[in-house]
């Protein structure tokens, strides 16, 4: 329970769904973690969405929940960019399964915006090290490498040794689709912020998180080459 424990780690979270019950699957939930845990050492795993020019209610109701997480004396909170690997079923496991069945994927946009995936193993080893080095105060866990989404696709495309063509897709013409498929669906299967952001160059610099945490992430090429293989193995 909570009050046998030492340290508490709060990662669960309501990503996608009814706007309301993510805010009170993560707000609610989150302030009763927090009153249950009284004074314990807290480690908080958010998302670099927060940082987003635009933002939907999943990174809203992050960003809620790192306010009141920063009034607890012994915080840490770990503001996570794309995680790909072992456990994702949605997003990059999403894009590897595209490519693995089509021969081409619809890239909105030109597709050479940068962004910073890291490998599920380096946010486990960095939740560690943040454990052992008693870290404190808030932090970015992003990849070594800023990759494009074309580039991604080209490196999936030379592990699965299959020629994928992209396609990529002018804006001007999906705003409209996107517009009335949010108005149309109470759960919009895509939406103008998620695209808005991909199509943003969001890159960080990991040097102050690589010197206090002691450890680097690893190549991208490496995560996705481990990915590949783990997915393929089981």
């Amino acid at each position: 329970s909570v009050a046998q424990a030492d340290i508490v780690l709060h990662m669960a979270a309501f990503i996608y769904g009814d706007e309301k019950q993510i805010y009170l699957v993560n707000v609610e939930g989150t302030k009763n973690l927090i009153s249950f845990s009284k004074n314990k050492r807290f480690i908080f795993l958010s998302t670099k969405n927060v940082l987003d020019k635009y933002r939907n209610a999943y990174s809203e109701s992050k960003k809620e929940c790192e306010k009141m997480v920063a009034k607890i004396k012994n915080h840490l909170i770990l503001r996570v960019s794309a995680v790909f690997g072992e456990g994702d079923t949605k997003n990059f496991a999403t894009l590897i399964r595209l490519c693995e069945t089509v021969p081409f994927v619809l890239v909105p946009g030109d597709g050479k915006a940068k962004m910073q995936p890291v490998h599920v193993s380096d946010v486990a080893q960095l939740v560690l090290k943040g454990i052992q080095k008693e870290v404190k105060g808030t932090y970015i866990i992003a990849g070594k490498d800023r990759v494009t989404l074309n580039e991604i696709v080209h490196e999936l495309s030379r592990l699965l040794n299959k020629k994928v063509y992209i396609v990529h897709l002018p804006l001007f013409l999906i705003y409209g689709v996107i517009r009335l498929n949010e108005l149309i669906f109470r759960h919009p299967f895509v939406t103008w912020a998620r695209v808005a952001n991909i199509t943003r160059t969001n890159v960080f610099d990991m040097r102050e998180t690589i010197r206090v945490f002691g450890y680097e992430p690893k190549t991208f090429a490496e995560g996705l080459k481990w990915t590949i293989e783990k997915r393929h193995s089981s």
